[in-house]
Parts: structure tokens; C-alpha cells; sequence
């Protein structure tokens, strides 16, 4: 039995209408918001944009391009959703690079203190994924994405991030400034391995780009 609901199904209808109307909803309440960006802050979009379409949304390298030279559009709910989901499954990774991306947007700070936060926030995100756990399927986002030759390969079924192995690595690294990098290096290796590398670098650009459009807007 099909168990994919009909085109003409009501719910389907009713929840694609609702979808339909809160893009709407935003992009009238964004409308001039991405002229009045500076350029740095165009192109920190235009990337985070281009990471969520190579990523959990699946779309692939051409989508990704698109998004990165097209000018990207005021945000939809299914990208705000993506954003979400990629938040989640790379979190170690993303943590590390959104404390570092929030301080490219500051001036005068001390960069030996952003690496000690970097690294404790990482290791504390594999910690809070050690906690929590993660579904085996995010709805109609994909979970791992690699690269195969020049195919990037999607699959939907989410794979265990070794939180505790990932723990065990970096616990020695943690509080030390010149450690913090080798906690981004397990970091990059552990969720690459769970997420495959194509998710794992998007996670990485949604991090740093989240992180540097939050330092600038505040």
C-alpha cells in the first residue's frame, strides 16, 4: 500500500497552504532587508543559503551555486527548518565555528579566550548529543550526504554520532587554548563519520556564517 498521501489529500493541501502562507508572511516582513545588508554580511548569507541547499534540503551543488552568485531570497520555512535540523546533527562542529563566527563580527577581543570558549562549547555540544539522542529520520530533510566522485549522495536515514568517542578524544584538549583546534579536528572527523562530508563541511559553513551574522546584528 502507497502510504505517500495522494496529490489531493486535504491534510497535504491544508499543511502546503499554511507553508505557503508563512513564506509569505516573512518575505513581507524581510522585503528590502537583504539590500540594506552590507557586503560581507550579503555574502555570509548567500553561503549559509548555499549550505542548507548542498545539505539537509538536498538540493546539490547546482542548487548551492544558485544560492551563493544568485542573490539569496528572503528565508522560507523549509529553510529555516533545514537550518534547524543541521544545527542538530553537526552540532559539535557548528558550536566551535559559531563562537569563532560571532567574534569575526567584534572587534577588539581577546582570540585566545574565543578558542578556549570555542572548544568547551564543542565539547559540550557532544556531550548535550550523548544526552539527547537524535531521530533516525528528519521528515523530508536528509541526514548524511557525501561526496561520490562528483555526485554528492544523499540519504535520509540518520546514522549514530559516537558522542562518547568523540567525548573520550577531546576530554584532555578542553580549558586549553592550544588545544581548542584539536578539538575542532575531532570535531570535523567525528561528525563526517556520523553525517558524511558533504554535511559535515555544510555544517561547518552554517556555523560559521550563523555565528558572524549573530555577532553583526547584535
Amino acid at each position: 500500500m502507497d502510504k505517500h498521501p495522494p496529490e489531493d489529500d486535504p491534510g497535504r493541501l491544508l499543511a502546503d497552504r499554511a507553508i505557503g502562507v508563512a513564506d509569505r508572511a516573512i518575505e513581507q516582513g524581510t522585503r528590502g532587508w537583504f539590500a540594506n545588508l552590507d557586503s560581507n554580511q550579503q555574502v555570509a548569507w548567500c553561503a549559509l543559503v548555499a549550505a542548507l541547499a548542498l545539505g539537509p534540503i538536498g538540493g546539490g551543488a547546482l542548487a548551492a551555486v544558485k544560492a551563493l552568485f544568485g542573490g539569496a531570497l528572503p528565508p522560507t520555512v523549509s529553510q529555516i527548518e533545514a537550518w534547524g535540523w543541521l544545527v542538530i546533527i553537526t552540532l559539535p562542529l557548528f558550536a566551535w565555528l559559531a563562537i569563532v563566527g560571532f567574534a569575526l563580527g567584534k572587534a577588539g577581543l581577546n582570540w585566545p579566550a574565543v578558542f578556549l570558549v570555542a572548544g568547551i562549547a564543542a565539547y559540550f555540544a557532544g556531550a548535550l548529543i550523548a544526552a539527547s539522542g537524535i531521530p533516525s529520520q528528519l521528515g523530508d530533510f536528509f541526514c548524511y550526504a557525501y561526496l561520490d566522485g562528483l555526485q554528492v549522495e544523499y540519504e535520509k536515514q540518520c546514522r549514530a554520532f559516537d558522542a562518547l568517542g568523540f567525548l573520550d578524544r577531546t576530554r584532555p584538549y578542553v580549558g586549553s587554548v592550544s588545544g581548542s583546534s584539536k578539538v575542532l579536528e575531532w570535531a570535523a572527523v567525528y561528525v563526517a563519520d556520523a553525517r558524511g562530508s558533504v554535511m559535515a563541511f555544510c555544517g561547518a559553513v552554517a556555523g560559521l556564517t550563523s555565528g558572524y551574522l549573530a555577532g553583526r546584528a547584535s
